[in-house]
């Protein structure tokens, strides 16, 4: 039974082998194309972090001052999630856990699985419940504008990185089409 890539042998509408190395050497109906270029996505990434960086450097000494308050609440607000996230969880495990305790098994055969239910919550409680989030400590706008510094040098280091990957990738793509079809040429 011929494949996406034999199928036009079998038809007869590719008979070169030129014709034939290129339809395997492509995903089934898309053309190589003869360069390839790098994703936009990095170098999109990379103007953005710049655009961030220019803003931030120009923020002025009140909105340093406003974000500093909005980033120290909305940490506020995510250890309250987390908090009450966590109370949630455990009152779950605990009220299965007593419905699994108050459980009677049908025959003595089931004795095991109302152990095993039990011991399953139980350790979950200890695991999953024993975590106590640290409260977050409030920062300064300095320290909050460093922080934030801090992170879009690290995205713009690791973006830079990619792009630069993404680019040497799109010249030994292109550089494997071009030597393919040079060698399909003689």
């Amino acid at each position: 039974m011929p494949t996406g890539y034999t199928a036009d042998v079998q038809s007869g509408k590719i008979t070169e082998f030129k014709e034939f190395a290129l339809q395997c050497s492509r995903a089934m109906d898309k053309p190589i194309p003869d360069e390839f270029e790098p994703d936009s996505f990095y170098k999109n990434e990379l103007e953005e972090i710049k655009s961030d960086l220019a803003k931030m450097n120009a923020m002025a000494e009140d909105e340093i001052i406003e974000a500093t308050s909005q980033h120290n609440a909305d940490e506020v607000r995510r250890f309250n999630e987390r908090l009450q996230e966590n109370a949630e969880q455990r009152a779950r495990y605990e009220t299965m856990l007593l419905k699994a305790a108050d459980w009677t098994p049908p025959t003595e055969e089931h004795a095991w699985l109302k152990e095993f239910m039990i011991s399953q919550l139980q350790e979950l409680i200890k695991f999953d419940c024993s975590y106590k989030p640290d409260e977050p400590k409030a920062m300064t706008p300095t320290e909050w504008l460093n922080s934030q510094r801090n992170e879009l040098q690290r995205r713009l280091e690791h973006y830079s990185k990619s792009l630069d990957e993404e680019v040497e990738s799109a010249a030994k793509r292109t550089a494997w089409v071009k030597a393919l079809k040079k060698s399909l040429e003689q």
